[in-house]
């Protein structure tokens, strides 16, 4: 079991490494995302700097090795909740800290939503709804994503889940809302880009 569990975490590492942000970006332009808007390499980035429907593969594409993954883990681990969580962190990891890009990374949004999608979908349903409320709200996509990131431990807790994952999930907030730390910089000094204009 425990070689199992170290491949998969492993795998989850390279697999969260893989910069598709910067990689599309890459093939459409020619340019390094890190040099684009706001610099991040991530999804909101893409749809800014390259166009929406590159920002929304970005999206699907960082959600989808979250969810493959954690889905790994619990097919070779299907009783151990702490082997499938420890792999859940390390894919977050790969992403927000990429060996391929000298260790930095994305804000791990999108790679989070993959992989509760697949250790708690009803509770991302709820999330993702509160998220797009709260976009559609301030206009903001990082407002959307602190709030949603707080709201998910809550969610968790409320349908009462497993306590490992309500744990895990506020370990988590805690994380995305360190990694929008420039964001919170750019929204108190009124310097933060909206998503959706004139709201």
């Amino acid at each position: 079991m425990l070689f199992k569990l170290i491949l998969l975490l492993i795998i989850a590492y390279f697999l969260g490494a893989i910069p598709f942000a910067y990689l599309i970006t890459k093939m459409v332009k020619g340019e390094d995302i890190r040099n684009i808007g706001s610099g991040n390499v991530g999804a909101t980035n893409v749809f800014r700097g390259v166009g929406k429907g590159y920002g929304i593969l970005t999206l699907l594409m960082d959600a989808f090795k979250g969810y493959l993954a954690v889905k790994l883990a619990i097919y070779f681990l299907p009783e151990h909740i702490m082997g499938q969580l420890y792999v859940a962190i390390m894919v977050i990891i790969g992403h927000g800290f990429s060996v391929f890009l000298k260790g930095k990374g994305g804000k791990s949004v999108a790679t989070t939503l993959g992989v509760f999608i697949a250790l708690a979908f009803p509770v991302v349903f709820f999330t993702f709804i509160v998220f797009i409320s709260v976009v559609a709200l301030f206009g903001y996509i990082s407002v959307g994503s602190i709030v949603g990131s707080i709201f998910l431990p809550l969610a968790l807790w409320t349908m009462k889940y497993d306590q490992p994952i309500i744990i895990f999930a506020a370990i988590l907030c805690g994380y995305i809302i360190y990694k929008h730390k420039p964001n919170i910089s750019r929204l108190i000094q009124g310097e933060e880009d909206k998503f959706i204009k004139g709201v």
